[in-house]
């Protein structure tokens, strides 16, 4: 199976568009367009770009691993403070601690250097939250405890940016 082959079934199974693919191997799409053409004899996909797909798509892979494993830590640690009652001297991780560890770890890793990710993980954490009941996890303390470590708050005041003008937003469209 030649490359070209190999890449126009990658773009096939995963429904791929011609654009995001030559964003992907780094080509414009005018020579992925050349490329793909079988009359075309001077151009032609390669191994390089066979590999670029595949490398993205073990990115992308891992990525939705990590964002699955992030999401059922969530549920896990609300079902859990949930069904016990924790007390100040107990040993086990507070709810708010546990969640905060959650967003630290969703600053550093560049599985949520998307935006729309992100701010989906963060009202989600709200949302149950507020769901069960639960006032140990709030925004305004999260913004506290990530602001004490500045090298790590990127992604979250971007989140607050964005939270703040689309409150902006809805308030002047209502």
């Amino acid at each position: 199976m030649t490359p070209k082959d190999r890449i126009l079934k990658i773009m096939e199974k995963y429904s791929m568009t011609p654009a995001k693919a030559s964003e992907i191997m780094g080509i414009t799409y005018h020579t992925f367009s050349k490329n793909k053409n079988d009359k075309e004899t001077r151009h032609s996909f390669n191994e390089k770009n066979y590999n670029a797909l595949v490398t993205f798509l073990i990115k992308e892979g891992e990525n939705l691993s990590i964002i699955k494993n992030v999401a059922d830590t969530i549920d896990s640690c609300i079902i859990l403070y949930t069904t016990k009652n924790y007390s100040d001297d107990d040993e086990t991780k507070s709810l708010e601690d546990a969640l905060s560890e959650i967003v630290v770890t969703m600053e550093l890793h560049s599985a949520f250097d998307d935006y729309d990710v992100y701010h989906h993980i963060i009202n989600k954490i709200e949302f149950d939250t507020l769901l069960f009941g639960i006032n140990s996890w709030t925004i305004t303390k999260h913004k506290a405890f990530i602001n004490k470590s500045k090298s790590i708050n990127v992604k979250w005041n971007r989140y607050l940016i964005k939270k703040r003008s689309t409150n902006i937003f809805d308030i002047i469209n209502s």
